[in-house]
């Protein structure tokens, strides 16, 4: 789902670590409002400079799906958590961080998965190309998020962090706030991304 069309949904991020974070820092650059929930506090570590205006939900148990229409899943969560299983029977879409990256990413993507070895293989797939004098961006699970990877030139922003506002209207644990407005969908220059993204990924980031 692309910026544009993730701006007429009512959207819950659900897991607030490293993936989550970055999933709030892509939303908020573009403008969309959210909220989150986890199951522990929101850590100042990996929250940064987010300033989060929607609610945040205090445990996954206290979601109520009826207020949302699209979820951002981090990886740690299973699909088969309750929530999330009476989220998709309500007609809720859930995706994750990939998606939203392949909806914009403008360069050739090469994906790594697997059991074992998925980090040395990727490793040695970003130092071929780079022996081939290609410009590539190593990310994925192996380092940076890969909406973190995302600059304003790639993603279509001006580069400045926003705010994000609240999916919903309320539930436990916050209060719903309103999130900015008049986000720049101009075109990506292209120029300035590599040419191949090499991403390590979880199974669980298939799904």
């Amino acid at each position: 789902m692309t910026p544009a069309e993730l701006k007429h949904h009512q959207i819950l991020i659900v897991g607030a670590g490293v993936t989550g974070c970055s999933v709030m820092r892509y939303l908020s650059r573009h403008k969309i409002a959210f909220d989150v929930t986890d199951s522990n506090a929101l850590a100042p570590e990996t929250m940064g400079n987010i300033n989060l205006a929607g609610a945040y939900i205090a445990g996954l148990d206290q979601v109520d799906v009826s207020r949302y229409n699209v979820m951002i899943l981090s990886p740690g969560i299973p699909r088969a958590h309750p929530m999330i299983v009476t989220a998709i029977a309500a007609g809720v879409r859930v995706i994750g961080d990939v998606e939203l990256f392949a909806s914009v990413v403008p360069s050739e993507v090469i994906a790594i998965t697997g059991s074992n070895g998925k980090s040395t293989v990727a490793s040695m797939a970003a130092h071929v190309l780079e022996h081939c004098k290609r410009s590539v961006l190593l990310c994925g699970n192996i380092g940076t998020a890969v909406l973190d990877v995302l600059s304003s030139a790639t993603d279509g922003t001006d580069g400045t962090d926003g705010t994000g506002g609240t999916g919903g209207t309320g539930g436990t644990g916050g209060t719903g706030g309103t999130g900015g407005t008049g986000a720049d969908e101009t075109s990506a220059d292209l120029t300035a991304a590599p040419t191949e993204y090499v991403v390590e990924l979880s199974s669980y980031q298939l799904e």
